[in-house]
């Protein structure tokens, strides 16, 4: 779930590429854009009727069928909601991991904070006077207006709190300069976008070192110096897609000074910084690329895994509270609420899993894995069978440690350089060269990469067989095929 959920530059071009994007103008956002709190560093637009209108959303039946086979959706946005606004601000030195993230929903009908609580297995609260709801998943859902909904990732009572009053006051600082502008200036059609602000997050020595392990100037005639010049201006990148019989995606990225040096050779740069990043996405390989004097643009189709993978930046932390507003308890019957809901989980668990399996390299798909750790915490666990939701848990805290060892490794590696350059002197000269770093430096990275490499096989393994036991305990106990 996006609202749980968003190194260098190079880390920052390749995952900014994965976030989707729209023809909902900026003006048609203004109102909600007046509540999410200043401070963001990243902003996603979703205008979901047009997405639930789209040619692949109304082909799939993805509106109809959402309470049936949400397992079967690459994307979760629930129906009841028409509009959907996320800032957030993301951390570029460590692996863009969301620091805060507030979300501004409007609804087509008001929904109850009870059945909120209900739907996410949290709890009423209030703060200052006005009924809040605390989630497990470590979220506020704020009642801002009366089809306006505030959701404030992580649970910080006290930025709940304030956020709540800066945003029926109209007091929230404005957003940055670029993302104002990124959202008013897309050019493509489509139904989300993306906006992040990534100037001045480049640093010298982290920009010098990515470039050099990527290896993309080997064997050509380019200067590191004027590459690292171009890739330093960075200034952000805004995504769209258009929901057409496949998601058509464009990524911009756009910097503040002439990137010629770059030109030659700029998707091999971003393919590179997708895989140092830990989010290789094989989709991206077919997309074409154009450059003008001044950005990167990538344009290309999604497959439903490649979407399956990027919604986390996207989706709401619940997904049905529409349907159980109108639910009533006394009329459900309780084995048949399990049966359909423990399959609808298992379903979505096993396609999770399925997902990270096979591809591009394995073991550079560490974001993913914390990216779906996320998505089995958001799924709905109401009338889910409790020994299905521990195993679920299970599983998340398994890719949270998988997710923890890759960045474990480049916390090593990091020290190693920084030891290297302590010795050696700088990675690069500033005339186009790079110093020698210690002998032994390419050896521990390639220990510390066998190692982790041996760890992630063995933990997918023990899911794998972890999904087959569990399947067998469900299919018995309820004597339904999982």
């Amino acid at each position: 779930m996006c609202v749980r959920s968003l190194s260098t530059v190079s880390a920052a071009l390749c995952a900014i590429l994965f976030f989707l994007g729209t023809k909902s103008t900026y003006g048609q956002f203004d109102d909600l854009m007046l509540r999410v709190p200043g401070g963001a560093n990243a902003l996603v637009l979703i205008d979901v009727d047009a997405f639930y209108s789209s040619p692949m959303a109304t082909s799939k039946g993805w509106k109809a069928t959402f309470e049936r086979k949400w397992s079967e959706q690459p994307i979760l946005l629930p129906p009841e909601a028409k509009r959907f606004v996320l800032a957030s601000h993301l951390d570029p030195l460590n692996n863009l991991r969301s620091n805060w993230e507030a979300a501004v929903v409007e609804l087509a009908t008001p929904v109850p904070l009870t059945t909120i609580a209900r739907a996410e297995g949290g709890y009423l609260d209030s703060i200052d006077s006005t009924p809040v709801v605390w989630t497990p998943s470590h979220a506020y859902f704020l009642q801002l207006d009366n089809q306006l909904l505030g959701i404030s990732y992580p649970d910080d009572r006290q930025a709940a709190a304030r956020w709540m009053m800066l945003s029926k006051t109209g007091q929230n600082a404005p957003l940055s300069r670029y993302l104002t502008e990124a959202t008013k200036r897309l050019r493509s059609a489509g139904q989300i976008v993306l906006a992040v602000d990534l100037a001045n997050v480049a640093q010298p020595h982290r920009l010098d070192r990515a470039i050099k392990d990527s290896g993309v100037l080997n064997g050509k005639d380019a200067s590191p110096m004027a590459v690292a010049q171009a890739l330093s201006s960075l200034k952000g990148v805004t995504v769209a897609i258009d929901f057409h019989s496949q998601p058509m995606t464009e990524a911009r990225i756009d910097f503040g000074s002439n990137i010629k040096a770059v030109r030659p050779f700029a998707k091999d740069l971003v393919l590179a910084a997708m895989n140092r990043f830990g989010m290789p996405l094989e989709d991206l390989k077919g997309w074409k690329v154009t450059t003008d004097a001044d950005s990167i643009t990538l344009r290309g189709m999604l497959t439903e895994k490649g979407l399956r993978q990027l919604s986390s930046f996207l989706e709401l932390p619940t997904s049905k509270f529409s349907t159980l507003a109108k639910e009533s308890e006394s009329k459900v019957d309780p084995m048949k609420a399990t049966v359909d809901a423990s399959l609808r989980y298992f379903k979505t668990l096993e396609k999770l899993i399925e997902d990270l399996r096979g591809g591009i390299n394995t073991d550079a798909k560490s974001a993913w894995y914390e990216k779906t750790a996320r998505k089995i915490d958001n799924m709905p666990i109401l009338h889910v069978d409790d020994e299905l939701l521990a195993f679920g848990a299970g599983i998340a805290k398994d890719l949270r440690q998988t997710a923890e060892q890759g960045r474990t490794i480049g916390r090593q590696n990091s020290t190693n350089q920084i030891a290297a350059v302590a010795s050696y002197g700088n990675y690069y000269d500033g005339n186009g060269g790079y110093y020698s770093t210690a002998g032994d430096l390419p050896i521990l990275q390639t220990q510390a990469i066998n190692a982790s490499s041996q760890n992630r096989t063995r933990g997918m393994q023990a899911i794998n067989n972890g999904m087959g036991d569990i399947r067998r305990k469900m299919t018995k106990k309820y004597q339904v095929e999982f």
